[in-house]
């Protein structure tokens, strides 16, 4: 996948501090009327220009320009030290940045405002947010609390391959349908970031809408290897699946049997695909859905 011209490398304040993104627009005094945005949220190994890179790819492909938006959350050098950042991937978990205290959640909180601001964006008709690995654990956990109500816009999740999943009560797949894991062979399995014990005190409630959202779980057909390097081994992952695709089809069936057809979510299983980022959203399923015309306007 080859680099884009001229990313701009830029900076966004989060609570007075600054936060590196890429993007291929100036954001703060924007070249382009952009009626949609794509913020892509990338994996464990951080490299959001990669994001950027395959996201303007598409784009160009299909002939469907967007504003795209990838930050940078974890850094592993001095060039970046004074930018926030969040050593050893904890930032996927809505973890605070050290040592500025400031979630990941606040993040995508203040990138989805910046976009609503109809004084900067006036075109813009719709966002969405797509993570894959590391950066669709972030939106999927984010997505349980985000309030689509707050926002100017209409928001969409495109949840692409995590390693593991936020459950909203304490069952878990069972050979039967679901239950409760023994605490003692499995220790943490209901905390967070895997469910809602002593989750950070700043969350607030689950969203009320959290089954009418839109969005979209992608699974690789081959990220089946239960001893793949990145995977979450540890005890309080294991009994949500021996691998990321049985973990995200249990989640989805968790989801089916807990909302029913108050479900708004999708699933999309992405054949001869495994863990690759690149290969996931280039199937042409995924790209059409990441590009997907934009909604009509809101009333005001």
């Amino acid at each position: 996948m080859p680099r884009i011209a001229n990313p701009l490398a830029q900076a966004v304040n989060i609570a007075n501090h600054p936060l590196r993104v890429f993007a291929n627009d100036d954001l703060a005094c924007p070249t382009a009327a952009h009626t949609g945005a794509i913020v892509f949220i990338h994996g464990r190994r951080g490299d959001a220009q990669k994001c950027l890179d395959i996201t303007a790819t598409l784009a160009h492909r299909l002939h469907t320009p967007r504003l795209i938006i990838a930050p940078q959350f974890s850094s592993e050098t001095a060039e970046l030290a004074a930018m926030l950042h969040w050593p050893d991937a904890q930032w996927m978990a809505a973890e605070l940045a050290a040592p500025f205290g400031i979630s990941s959640f606040a993040v995508l909180d203040t990138l989805i405002a910046m976009l609503s601001n109809a004084t900067r964006f006036p075109a813009l008709r719709h966002i969405t947010l797509a993570g894959h690995s590391a950066g669709g654990q972030l939106l999927q956990r984010y997505a349980v609390f985000f309030e689509n109500a707050s926002c100017r816009l209409p928001v969409s999740f495109i949840i692409a391959n995590p390693g593991s999943y936020l459950y909203l009560d304490p069952t878990r797949p069972a050979a039967d349908g679901f239950a409760i894991p023994d605490a003692a062979q499995y220790p943490g399995f209901d905390d967070w970031k895997y469910g809602l014990q002593h989750r950070p005190a700043f969350l607030p409630p689950v969203s009320a809408s959290y089954a009418r959202h839109n969005i979209t779980y992608l699974l690789g057909a081959r990220d089946n290897d239960p001893a793949a390097a990145a995977l979450d081994k540890r005890p309080a992952a294991r009994p949500q699946g021996a691998n990321r695709l049985e973990r995200g089809q249990n989640h989805w069936r968790y989801l089916t049997q807990k909302f029913g057809s108050a479900l708004r979510h999708h699933l999309i299983i992405v054949p001869h695909t495994g863990h690759d980022m690149t290969a996931m959203f280039s199937n042409p399923s995924a790209a059409n859905l990441l590009f997907a015309p934009m909604p009509a306007r809101r009333a005001p």
